[in-house]
């Protein structure tokens, strides 16, 4: 069984960026992002023990705002046949 950092039960989503103005600027968040995650792995390699998987499910990645919810009713109702 993994351990989560938080508990199953809180549904926190995660934080959404600014959309970038430019896409010169989206390449250069991308870019920093990449090399984020690129230095999270090596740490991670580094030390697997210390490292605790977070569980990530759909409900942490739904959308709140008016159009999901259009899409999550559509959803819904096709579903049902």
């Amino acid at each position: 069984m993994t351990e989560t950092i938080a508990d199953p039960g809180v549904h926190e989503p995660p934080p959404i960026p600014p959309k970038p103005h430019t896409d010169a600027a989206a390449v250069k968040w991308n870019t920093q992002a990449l090399s984020h995650a690129h230095e999270r792995a090596l740490e991670i390699r580094a030390h697997p023990e210390e490292h605790k998987p977070r569980l990530v499910t759909s409900d942490h990645m739904r959308g709140s705002s008016w159009l999901d919810k259009i899409a999550d009713g559509v959803n819904a109702f096709c579903c049902r046949s």
